[in-house]
């Protein structure tokens, strides 16, 4: 996805970023993810493809938390910002201690909620996964030398 205006618009037309949400919640979070998007697009370059399925994930996650969190307990809701959260790790963000945002956010409204989560979530640092070559079948002949016939 080397195109940074086809990845904003593929945001906008995913329905799983914003199902859960109503319209000013969807819009701070499509908002939210678009300004990110062009953030950290230059940054990535030739590495967007690989980092866009993860931030895909965050999104669709923040959507899910944020627009069940009213019918889940507690417990249920740790365990949702739980995904969140390793979603932005994977994304390459540092997110948030989840025991105290869960205390802040439990009196606050869902774009209110949202926004303090999406606040705490600065650009990510992230990096394209290591490539290693693979390893040889059979270590110990890798290395063996096979004398040539004319010797």
């Amino acid at each position: 996805m080397n195109d940074v205006e086809q990845a904003v618009a593929q945001l906008y037309l995913d329905e799983a970023i914003r199902d859960e949400l109503i319209d000013d919640e969807a819009n701070l979070l499509l908002s939210w993810g678009e300004s990110q998007m062009r953030q950290i697009a230059p940054q990535l370059a030739t590495h967007l493809d690989d980092w866009y399925p993860h931030f895909l994930r965050l999104l669709v996650n923040l959507n899910r938390f944020i627009g069940r969190r009213a019918e889940l307990s507690r417990e249920g809701q740790a365990a949702a910002l739980a995904d969140v959260l390793t979603e932005a790790r994977n994304a390459g963000y540092l997110p948030p201690d989840a025991g105290l945002y869960l205390g802040q956010q439990a009196e606050m409204d869902n774009c209110g909620a949202l926004s303090e989560l999406l606040g705490w979530l600065d650009l990510p640092q992230w990096q394209p996964p290591v490539v290693h070559p693979p390893e040889p079948e059979n270590p110990s002949t890798a290395l063996m030398v096979v004398p040539d016939a004319a010797e």
